[in-house]
């Protein structure tokens, strides 16, 4: 048995904590992963474990666990559900003094505590408020300015829907919504505008009023905020944003832990970081568990600079956790073009990287594949043409199933719409909402509008649905996350955390997507997708030629196009590992310099020169 694969063979045992208590101090652990455990131990300070992707993370955060002093209460903040389950059944984790849960249930159980025991999350909850704070701003039209342009029944749905987007992310990114100034700023960082269906009035008249309309759905944000904290004060309704809001706005306790291990920290937002601090305020040492090049999830929300916001608001040694067990040598060599630190496996077994035609791909699927796409509407289109070769395929993404329903449901007036109205009402407001992006030069927004819309048309025309309830129940049926079919299709933003030994990634010449108005944060995380990517396979990874109408049916034998592969991409990938190299070497200077200035005795500085010393032979940089 070769190292790898006894990694992972030990990785997935079950066995009793007390078991793997002591199994811990035997097990292969590689040197990066020694140095972190042996730090853990010796240290009091909190801690960021910077994880490459298939670095055995999961495993470590179990061995952290089993390292600490036997008595201690720890606190494990998952990033989701089936993390928090895998967590909790392969039993190495003594549940009787280790809590694991996500960030919301851990904010869910203060509310409950809190309300004794009468909280409870009711997803139809804004909606309610919605139709309270229309009915009040439109009924005092002199102090809300609402009347001056009057809204029809789809215009009016449209505004409603944007008061609670600007809401949501009032809520997890802690936004004042009385700060005019910084919801302004809000709206503009995550393209929060409202938006006609139509062309009413020339360019100019109407984007003012499509400004004034924002400013109103900002004013409403406060009344609506308002009334959410009311409803949940008074009769313990939840929403899911209210979660990790209302636990900072109530400043409310968490019980005592002795240690707080938290995953995925790179995706975490501002709301979420509030929540983990007043965990440290009650005494827990933080050990943040994550990869700044994984993050990807800045459009829900999330802080894109939160690895290094968390670095410097909680002091934390950073430690690197970098040799990666998943990915054979070629994806190990291509993704060090993204992250230069990035290591393998050496005794991996072989693999490839291929560019290939799409002709004859789904003929040649087998179990367990994992086709990958930036964009929902190419997933759609390939797992339809799946189902018609009777392949047992599924999208991953329940929620985006639900969230193309809801998009769906604002376009349809009446029952009678379906679907002559309704493909008109669809149709003539994406037009005019990606004509508006493209005059705007955000063509990452125009690209998700173009991608909205080919999913529901594409469906509408596979389905030939009878009516409109047919029609959302037939989209949904496509998405699934509970069963693991033949052959999975996902986003990139859903794979964060899957693997296969084989990997198709679907039109990767327009990897990474970068936008024309030049968001920084957009450009990174668009790049950080590409990484995520690439991160998935663990032995052969296809980079699929997808042209925009190209038939995944199309039967034919799996062909090489003769191209290299570095030059597939849209971004230079030796100019990018150049300039993300200098960041990260002038970055660990000056964490040496200033760990040096601030260490407390000799023995302190020399694990500082240590770490230095192992973060340059990481980047195969000369020491200074």
């Amino acid at each position: 048995m070769n190292y790898s694969n006894h990694i992972t063979q030990k990785s997935l045992e079950k066995m009793t904590p007390q078991h793997w208590r002591k199994e811990v101090k035997t097990f292969p652990w590689n040197e990066y992963q020694r140095y972190i455990l042996e730090w853990i131990q010796s240290s009091n300070r909190h801690g960021s474990i910077e994880a490459v992707a298939g670095s055995g993370k999961t495993t470590l955060i179990e061995g952290t666990v089993a390292t600490l002093p036997s008595k201690s209460r720890i606190k494990i903040v998952a990033f989701n559900v089936h993390i928090v389950e895998r967590l909790k059944t392969k039993g190495r984790i003594p549940i009787s003094r280790v809590s694991v849960s996500t960030s919301h249930s851990l904010a869910f159980s203060l509310l409950i505590a809190m309300m004794r025991g009468q909280a409870k999350l009711d997803e139809n909850k804004p909606t309610q408020i919605l139709k309270q704070t229309i009915s009040k701003y439109q009924s005092h039209p002199e102090k809300y300015s609402f009347e001056d342009t009057p809204l029809g029944k789809l215009e009016l749905k449209l505004f409603r829907n944007l008061i609670k987007k600007i809401a949501s992310f009032c809520q997890k990114t802690l936004t004042d919504p009385e700060n005019t100034e910084e919801c302004q700023k809000l709206c503009l960082h995550y393209n929060l505008n409202y938006q006609f269906p139509t062309q009413k009035y020339d360019f100019i008249q109407q984007t003012l009023i499509e400004q004034r309309i924002t400013q109103w759905a900002i004013r409403c944000v406060t009344y609506y905020l308002k009334v959410s904290e009311k409803i949940a004060s008074e009769t313990g309704q939840l929403s899911f944003d209210d979660l990790h809001w209302l636990c900072h706005k109530w400043q409310l306790i968490p019980p005592k832990y002795d240690y707080c291990l938290v995953d995925e920290a790179q995706d975490l937002n501002a709301s979420q970081i509030a929540l983990i601090k007043s965990l440290a305020n009650q005494g827990a040492r933080l050990l943040f568990f994550g990869d700044r090049f994984q993050a990807i999830m800045g459009f829900q929300g999330s802080d894109s600079n939160s690895w290094i916001k968390i670095s410097q608001e909680f002091n934390t040694e950073n430690l690197p956790l970098s040799i990666c067990h998943r990915c054979d040598h070629s994806i190990i060599k291509l993704a060090r073009n993204l992250v230069p630190y990035l290591q393998g496996d050496p005794l991996k077994e072989q693999g490839c990287v291929k560019y290939i035609a799409h002709q004859g791909v789904l003929d040649q699927i087998q179990d367990g594949d994992l086709i990958l796409s930036r964009f929902n509407a190419p997933l759609i289109r390939w797992c339809l043409a799946a189902l018609q070769k009777n392949l047992s395929a599924k999208i991953r993404g329940r929620n985006i199933g639900k969230y193309l329903i809801e998009i769906a449901k604002q376009y349809l007036m009446d029952e009678l719409d379906w679907p002559t109205q309704w493909l008109d009402n669809l149709n003539s407001h994406y037009q005019k909402l990606i004509e508006t992006a493209n005059k705007n030069e955000d063509s990452l927004l125009a690209a998700q509008y173009e991608d909205e819309q080919k999913c529901l048309l594409y469906c509408y025309s596979e389905f030939k649905s009878p009516d409109f309830d047919t029609f959302c129940q037939q989209l949904l049926n496509l998405f699934d996350d509970e069963n693991r079919p033949s052959l999975l299709l996902s986003t990139i933003h859903r794979a964060k955390g899957d693997e296969a030994k084989r990997v198709f990634l679907l039109n990767p010449e327009a990897l990474p997507y970068f936008n024309k108005n030049k968001k920084t944060w957009e450009d990174e995380q668009e790049i950080n997708l590409l990484y995520v990517a690439l991160s998935r396979a663990m032995n052969e990874l296809y980079l699929v030629n997808t042209p925009r109408n190209a038939n995944p049916k199309e039967p034919g034998e799996i062909k090489e196009l003769d191209k290299s592969i570095e030059e597939v991409f849209t971004l230079d990938l030796i100019e990018h590992s150049s300039k993300i190299r200098k960041q990260l070497l002038d970055e660990i200077v000056l964490q040496y310099e200033q760990g040096i200035k601030e260490a407390q005795d000799e023995k302190e500085k020399e694990q500082i020169q240590q770490l230095y010393l192992i973060k340059c032979s990481l980047l195969e940089t000369q020491i200074l």
